[in-house]
């Protein structure tokens, strides 16, 4: 099996925080438009995903504040503690950061527009593990953690049976 390694990255992230020097809060989303693809597959994001300039959010943590909160795959986001998210070539990034720095703060309100429906959600921030959690190229079965990373070789992906397996790492 090839488990997803985004998913037991964030339980390792969320579990653990009790033990990572470097604390962050989240609310489990990441945000994508068109532009994060090359230029030649951007008519294919479009029509395949109803991607645009304004940033959506491509992926949701299990068991995350947004997750609980009813966010969907592809909710456009519009606003961030009521100010306007501006639509572009850099928007995805700039939305990540918003919400990360919101989520500093305290709770976090965040305005999507779903179809025709615009959406209001409020999140109180989990905390997690302040590290990157990345996959790497190198050959053979291994992942390590350093206090401010933790690492999982492709090869561990495949070695692993399923999730709960990786998560133990």
């Amino acid at each position: 099996m090839n488990p997803d390694p985004v998913r037991p990255g964030e339980r390792l992230r969320t579990a653990n925080a009790d033990l990572c020097r470097d604390r962050e809060a989240a609310v489990g989303l990441q945000f994508e438009t068109v532009s994060d693809y090359a230029r030649d597959l951007q008519p294919t994001a479009r029509e395949l995903w109803g991607l645009s300039d304004q940033p959506s959010v491509n992926w949701i943590a299990d068991q995350s504040p947004a997750q609980l909160a009813g966010v969907r795959v592809r909710d456009q986001l519009l606003a961030v503690n009521g100010t306007a998210v501006r639509p572009g070539r850099r928007a995805s990034g700039a939305a990540g950061r918003a919400v990360r720095e919101a989520a500093q703060r305290g709770d976090v309100s965040l305005r999507f527009k779903r179809g025709e429906e615009i959406i209001e959600v409020s999140l109180t921030p989990t905390t997690r593990c302040g590290y990157a959690f990345f996959v790497s190229d190198m050959p053979g079965v291994n992942a390590f953690a350093t206090g401010e990373l933790i690492a999982v070789n492709r090869d561990m992906l495949r070695f692993v049976e399923n999730d709960d397996e990786l998560a133990l790492i």
